[in-house]
Parts: structure tokens; sequence; C-alpha cells
């Protein structure tokens, strides 16, 4: 783990739900597009709305967060994986 990248937000007054998912989508592209080894550091102290904690919770029960690309990003992040899959001779047909 220690040559993972630790992610984390930080928050400021003017942090909100805007921000929390931009940031949130900056962590799934590296993750999971780019295949980066990544940690995303989330403590109490950043839980600036309730929702933060709902997508977390969702993302960690479903392994996505509803409406958090838009279709157009959506289909460039599953080419990202797609091709990820392909070259590690993994199956990748069932990719939505």
């Amino acid at each position: 783990m220690a040559e993972y990248d630790v992610v984390t937000i930080e928050i400021t007054r003017t942090y909100g739900k805007v921000e929390w998912r931009e940031d949130l989508k900056r962590f799934l592209i590296k993750a999971g597009g780019k295949n980066e080894p990544s940690v995303f550091l989330f403590t109490d102290s950043h839980i600036k709305d309730s929702s933060f904690v709902e997508d977390i919770n969702t993302l960690l029960n479903t392994g996505e967060v509803p409406n958090l690309f838009p279709p157009d990003e959506k289909a460039e992040l599953l080419e990202m994986v797609r091709s990820g899959a392909k070259q590690e001779g993994k199956p990748c047909d069932t990719l939505e």
C-alpha cells in the first residue's frame, strides 16, 4: 500500500456538492479508468454534507454513483476500462 497514491479532498468554506462530485469523478477516473493504484482517504472531518456519505455508501454497495457522469463522459470512461481489460486479457463484453 505504500506505493499507492493517497487521494483526499480539501474542505474549504465554499466546498459543496458540485466540488465533491468533481473530486469523486477525478478519483474514479484515476483508479478505474487509468488503473492507477490509489486510495481514497475520507474521514469524518470531510463530511460537510450527508450526501457525501450517501455517495460513498452507494459506490461501495453497487460499484457506481448514479448520475455522476454524463453519458459522454461515461462512454469515455467505459472505453478506458475496456481497453485496460483487453490488455490484461480479461472479458469486457459485459461492461456497460
